[in-house]
């Protein structure tokens, strides 16, 4: 591999079954402006054309290298984790998510390295940073679904105390997050109580260090029928239809309760790190306590001084109380 400089990005994908699109995710990556960078890729299993076409990239391409290992199918969260490991210990300076199946926009690496660098200028180099960015909605054919996933979503950006959303819903896509050293070396290795590398990466940086926004597209998110999570449109709530009001319950309540647990390994991290602020320990402190309450109308009480933030509207709060109340903790 070539040598490793300040301005040396890591491109960390994690592959499974993509390759009906990493050709053109590949291209895109190849096509960065910046060209200081190495991409790291670790496949989860596949059992298509994926490998093959990683080595035919990394064989034609010094900067792509492939991490071997005989772990086997981890899913996502933890295919990252061995990522994030690896990076760590190469000791690369900044690092990118990506996915198998997006195109990233030439200046992709260009602007969030310019960005990043620009707050690290004004902040102590052992504050960890996350920075994330809008992208664009396409489907499998790169049609147009929306310029902006922030919009299709009905997320929006939290620039004070971001924990209070967080906490209970994440508005970090992976694809478009760049991070300094700082902060993989306190987010990794990721957690298995981890609902994504994504969120739990967002939620060490807002409560450890800082969370970044550019507010426009720097890739073309792409949709189709084999997304892992992909883009929801805001106006939807989980279809109880599609697999039952049980069923759709029982999963979306074992998700909240996985956030709950995400919230408990962020707190443990204080015993190493302190919390970049008065507003972020008291974020967590506020959640964690709902559900040392006595009784579901206490929970609610302390759900409600806890001010927590979750977007999308009123459905969406609903639900988010309900799943307080209900959750087995």
């Amino acid at each position: 591999m070539p040598e490793l400089k300040d301005s040396t990005a890591v491109i960390l994908m994690g592959t499974y079954n993509g390759g009906r699109f990493i050709r053109e995710q590949l291209d895109s990556i190849a096509a960065q402006t910046h060209t200081d960078w190495r991409l790291l890729v670790r496949d989860d299993g596949s059992t298509d054309q994926t490998v093959t076409l990683l080595e035919r990239a990394a064989a034609d391409d010094r900067r792509i290298e492939i991490l071997r290992d005989t772990k086997g199918n981890l899913g996502p969260p933890q295919n990252f984790s061995e990522l994030c490991t690896a990076a760590e210990t190469r000791g690369y300076p900044y690092i990118f998510f990506a996915d198998q199946d997006d195109i990233w926009h030439p200046d992709k690496v260009a602007q969030s390295l310019a960005a990043l660098r620009s707050e690290e200028d004004r902040s102590p180099n052992t504050t960890p940073l996350l920075l994330h960015t809008d992208l664009t909605v396409v489907d499998e054919d790169r049609n147009v679904v929306d310029t902006s996933l922030m919009h299709y979503s009905g997320f929006h950006h939290v620039a004070a105390d971001p924990l209070r959303t967080l906490l209970v819903q994440n508005f970090v896509t992976g694809c478009s997050v760049a991070c300094n050293r700082a902060l993989l070396r306190l987010a990794a290795p990721i957690p298995s109580v981890a609902i994504m590398h994504d969120y739990w990466f967002a939620l060490c940086a807002a409560a450890y260090g800082q969370l970044l926004y550019l507010p426009h597209a720097t890739l073309e998110y792409r949709q189709h029928g084999d997304n892992q999570l992909g883009a929801r449109r805001h106006t939807r709530l989980p279809n109880p239809l599609r697999t039952g009001p049980w069923h759709a319950w029982r999963d979306g309540l074992a998700v909240f309760e996985r956030r709950i647990s995400q919230a408990m390994a962020l707190n443990a991290l204080s015993k190493q790190h302190a919390f970049c602020n008065d507003e972020a320990q008291a974020a967590v402190t506020d959640f964690l306590d709902i559900f040392s309450a006595r009784s579901r109308i206490g929970r609610l009480i302390r759900a409600f001084r806890s001010r927590l933030r979750c977007q999308r509207g009123t459905a969406h709060n609903a639900l988010m109380y309900a799943q307080i109340l209900f959750a087995s903790v």
